[in-house]
């Protein structure tokens, strides 16, 4: 599986958990894409935080920033709006087994998790230099 495909069957499992419950079947393509998109900030601001305590600085929102954030949302664009993709990735991990699907399900969620907890403790740590 390539770095494409997981982002693809990242984006179908956000997709799906939108789609099972009713009073959330609006906008789910947008929803899964700003989740995917909110796990991209969280590593590249925990990147920060992380950078910030080991060189004893306090970074603040710059340039840079912008930029990181603008190329995120200009790939969600690029892999879930421009064209019609995404749907074929929906029809393929569809016809996936249960059990793999299944695992494939338990991994996006402890990656997930992963993420938001660096995130957190990333925070955490950097709290001191915030004074």
């Amino acid at each position: 599986m390539s770095i494409i495909d997981i982002y693809y069957y990242t984006f179908y499992k956000f997709y799906k958990l939108f789609e099972k419950f009713e009073q959330t079947r609006w906008l789910t393509k947008e929803k899964a894409a700003i989740c995917i998109g909110t796990l991209e900030v969280g590593i590249y601001f925990s990147l920060i935080n992380y950078k910030d305590v080991l060189l004893q600085r306090n970074s603040s929102f710059d340039d840079y920033s912008f930029i990181v954030i603008s190329i995120i949302i200009f790939l969600k664009w690029v892999a879930f709006f421009k064209d019609e993709k995404w749907r074929d990735y929906l029809v393929l991990f569809d016809s996936w087994p249960k059990n793999k699907n299944l695992k494939g399900s338990w991994l996006v969620f402890i990656v997930t998790v992963i993420i938001v907890g660096n995130f957190i403790i990333s925070c955490v740590l950097f709290s001191p230099l915030r004074g």
